[in-house]
């Protein structure tokens, strides 16, 4: 006999069931078909249920792609008592600040016990809650056929709202009687100024106008595809007439930092994330990242006996090389948010000049929060000591690295005890740094000073600026606009790079033949680096140029993990700095500095470490908008292991 009259629940029946649970198991499919199935904390109206997810969460990436969701909710522990409710649904991506925070507001009351005006009432609540939301997303689960707003289809939020009007809500479903936010993460921004009237930058001088000519002339790859040229041109009107975001006197301080490099004398320590995002650019993030660099910085000063040149990857790195204009949905590749935005649409997927007047904005208040972080004690040298303390303390690897901060505990007890107190302890110099790729946006940040013998030209866009691997081409637009600009040059070496191009470079980047104005990059790969780099740094060395040398162990380690992940093994980068060293020791020359892509973050993107990540544990935070970083403890253990090698 059928028990199904017995065990189907009405309407209200199911919307009271759901109401009294508290946990909510989320099944989504994976891309092998395989379900992805994870227990959740909930908010719910009626049979509308919504849940907080990491952006790169695999459930977010599962949804993204494929958008129906099975929930499952239950009660019980006896046969008999045994009760659920079983929900196919379609999902929808939540991604404005104001829908997300909605939800974990909802968290609060449903689970910490918070009430709604204790919320509003106190700002220190709020703000603990917007730092989390920042880094998450809404996913909000609708009965198929149950509500006028879903379909059986439903597709994630991402539209496009025009600029300057009022977005209506569309009747899709809400929490608690609260419309989503009108605001979408990939609202257009536009140009609303008078450009005509806006300031004409002073004239370069003719021969250095035909050189710039010149270069922007030339084949440029990699850049975006604009669908309006004029919107462009106006665009770059723009970004000419504001301030810059660096000016020259910081720029020439850091080459004289970097030829100190060149001599041999100090370290370049330089990192931070892979691709910024203006979600990310937010005080606690920029402050996690900054305080990680400092962290192993005091561990190299250390290693190395010698100062170590701080810089970030910082105030610009907002846009990225792609080895395919499409990715695996089919959709146009996500270029950095300079260029468009991650959000899986057609329409957020193009490519918007107007992204680079949020680049500018956003880099600009980076570069200041930088420099009140690094100025106002945040840079204590005590103080950072102190947080590597917490690290060998707390982590798993901890008692290997623990007479090496217990000598530089000594020797900072030994300062003070001396009254040494001066202002370097307090404070540090720190540059910023990107990849000069979209050349709209560096050429539009071009300026002429004239307070010296001669003009010079600088890209005042950030500090220091590299030529990727993918942009290196000797006849093109990259090289050549590096070669004008009077910042420090980086440029990045594959294991495709010959000893006679590495000249090539050399000749034109440096023909003057000066200390700190570049640096070879080199990305080898762990199984590379002992045989391929020899030979360029022996024909470098014996042309007579003073390059710096700095190991990139990143690029060159990616692979894709078994769950589908990109992804790098730690110790294979620690392998590809050990080669990097070794090869610099054999032939006496300087192992300057380390490149590394990393975050403050307690995130799970790279394989391995003390921590011993595993591929099963990268969807836990694997949350980079496009290659896997190092977090807080890999990044110190690396730290810790080239002081090692520093000493020798």
């Amino acid at each position: 006999m059928s028990r199904r009259g017995q065990i189907t629940m009405s309407e209200d029946e199911i919307v009271d069931f759901i109401a009294q649970r508290r946990i909510v198991v989320l099944a989504t499919l994976k891309s092998d078909g395989r379900p992805h199935l994870v227990p959740m904390w909930f908010v719910h109206d009626g049979p509308v249920i919504e849940v907080w997810s990491y952006s790169r969460s695999q459930k977010t990436l599962n949804l993204r792609r494929d958008p129906r969701a099975t929930l499952l909710l239950e009660t019980g522990t006896e046969y008999g008592e045994l009760r659920g409710v079983s929900l196919e649904c379609g999902a929808e991506i939540l991604e404005a600040p104001a829908d997300v925070e909605r939800i974990g507001i909802g968290l609060a009351e449903r689970y910490g016990g918070a009430a709604p005006s204790g919320l509003a009432a106190s700002e220190e609540a709020r703000e603990a809650l917007r730092t989390k939301a920042a880094k998450r997303v809404g996913l909000r689960l609708t009965r198929r056929g149950r509500s006028p707003g879903t379909t059986a289809n439903s597709a994630v939020r991402t539209e496009s709202k025009p600029a300057g009007r009022s977005a209506m809500w569309d009747g899709s479903p809400g929490v608690k009687g609260v419309a989503p936010s009108a605001y979408s993460g990939n609202v257009n921004w536009t140009v609303d100024v008078p450009v005509d009237d806006l300031p004409e930058l002073p004239p370069l001088p003719p021969e250095m106008r035909a050189r710039l000519d010149d270069a922007l002339a030339r084949s440029a790859v990699q850049q975006p595809q604009w669908p309006d040229q004029d919107q462009a041109g106006k665009v770059r009107k723009v970004l000419e007439s504001v301030p810059p975001v660096t000016v020259p006197s910081e720029v020439n301080q850091l080459r004289q930092h970097l030829a100190a490099v060149a001599r041999g004398e100090a370290f370049l320590l330089q990192g931070g994330d892979c691709a910024e995002t203006f979600a990310d650019n937010t005080e606690p993030h920029i402050r996690g990242n900054i305080r990680t660099l400092l962290q192993m910085a005091v561990v190299l000063t250390y290693g190395a006996s010698m100062p170590v040149v701080k810089v970030g990857r910082i105030a610009g790195q907002y846009a990225k090389p792609r080895s395919s204009n499409t990715d695996a949905l089919g959709l146009p590749s996500y270029r950095g948010d300079m260029i468009n935005s991650l959000a899986a649409t057609e329409q957020a997927r193009r490519h918007d000049p107007s992204r680079l007047i949020r680049a500018y904005a956003n880099a600009s208040a980076a570069m200041n929060l930088s420099r009140a972080l690094t100025s106002a004690g945040m840079a204590a040298l005590t103080k950072v000591h102190d947080w590597n303390k917490d690290f060998v303390l707390n982590s798993p690897a901890g008692e290997r690295y623990e007479s090496v901060a217990a000598e530089i505990d000594r020797g900072l007890r030994f300062m003070s005890a001396c009254g040494v107190d001066d202002s370097s302890l307090h404070a540090v110099q720190f540059y910023a740094s990107h990849e000069a790729l979209v050349l709209d946006y560096e050429r539009a940040m071009l300026r002429l000073d004239t307070s010296g013998d001669q003009p010079r030209l600088y890209d005042l866009s950030g500090h220091f600026l590299w030529v990727g691997e993918r942009t290196r081409q000797l006849d093109g637009a990259h090289i050549a606009f590096a070669e004008l600009i009077s910042n420090p040059i980086g440029i990045k070496i594959g294991p495709g790079t010959t000893p006679e191009q590495a000249i090539e470079y050399v000749e034109r980047l440096d023909p003057n033949n000066e200390p700190g104005r570049l640096t070879l990059i080199s990305r080898m790969g762990n199984g590379k680096v002992r045989d391929v780099l020899p030979s360029i740094v022996e024909k470098v060395t014996a042309s007579g140029h003073q390059v710096i040398w700095q190991c990139d162990p990143m690029h060159g380690n990616t692979h894709e993990a078994s769950t589908g992940y990109k992804t790098r093994h730690f110790d294979r980068i620690v392998d590809e700095v050990q080669g990097f060293f070794e090869v610099h020791h054999r032939l006496g020359t300087h192992p300057g500095g380390i490149h590394i892509e990393l975050t403050g973050e307690d995130v799970t993107e790279c394989l391995g470490g003390a921590q011993e990540i595993s591929d099963a544990d990268l969807a836990g935070r694997y949350e980079t908008a496009c290659d896997p970083r190092l977090n807080t403890q890999q990044s110190l253990e690396l730290a810790f292991l080239v002081a090692e090698m520093l000493r020798g």
